[in-house]
């Protein structure tokens, strides 16, 4: 008997209603335990958020400082961006050569519009160098014909469609590429000129005979005989003269 009543009470303390200090009642629940199966999910989702801010984070373009040669003694040739766009690719070729080299911007690496970028080249490099550049978009462009290793600023433009640039050299001599690149530009546009407009057969000129005509006859002039004048009769007075008589 004694057991039974211990277990009664002990079944109303459970569930006995608690009274706050202002008089509220305030019920007693006992916590909630968490099923592996909500756990697990909760744990995807954190992982999940974890991945998006990376991918945030490496989306988030840089500005690129110091590109191509590092080597402490290398050439530092400061270019700035006046295209209008900011640049995403930038890669050099020998003037003659066919291959483009790697992309000298990291994957998330950007040269913002009016933005600067050292460009190291090494110092016994003499070549001359065509350069190409590229938006995000993919859009390209190309200057070439420069002696990177002769300058010290590159300013980088675009005028009418066409790249071009405008350099300080070692001594101090400012020089532009304008008027190769418009000169390259037009050679372009011929070679890529569209069929219709140079390729295109000529049309084809026939002769045509022109149309005859009968030629206009010489007609000779009817023959008319000659008038004759008669000589007057003359008088025997009429053959002296200054009272000379004549035969």
């Amino acid at each position: 008997m004694l057991k039974k009543t211990a277990s009664l009470v002990s079944a109303l303390m459970l569930s006995v209603t608690l009274v706050a200090c202002g008089g509220s009642e305030a019920s007693v629940e006992a916590p909630s335990e968490e099923t592996p199966v909500e756990a697990a999910a909760q744990s995807d989702a954190m992982q999940e958020e974890a991945k998006v801010e990376e991918v945030k984070e490496a989306a988030e373009p840089v500005a690129a400082t110091l590109i191509g040669e590092t080597s402490p003694d290398a050439l530092r040739v400061k270019v700035t961006n006046d295209l209008g766009v900011d640049i995403t690719g930038f890669a050099l070729r020998r003037v003659g050569g066919t291959e483009w080299g790697t992309n000298l911007l990291k994957e998330n690496e950007v040269v913002k519009i009016g933005a600067s970028v050292e460009l190291g080249i090494a110092r016994d490099d003499i070549a001359t160098y065509d350069l190409q550049l590229a938006d995000a978009q993919g859009n390209e462009a190309e200057v070439t014909g420069l002696a990177l290793a002769t300058m010290t600023e590159l300013t980088l433009h675009t005028e009418d469609g066409a790249a071009y640039a405008t350099f300080v050299d070692l001594d101090g001599v400012e020089g532009t590429t304008k008027q190769e690149e418009e000169a390259q530009v037009a050679d372009d546009a011929m070679d890529g000129a569209a069929p219709d407009e140079l390729l295109a057969p000529q049309d084809e000129e026939y002769y045509e005979e022109p149309a005859y005509e009968e030629p206009a006859y010489y007609e000779e002039a009817a023959y008319e005989e000659a008038a004759y004048e008669e000589a007057p009769e003359q008088s025997a007075d009429d053959c002296t003269r200054d009272n000379i008589i004549l035969d």
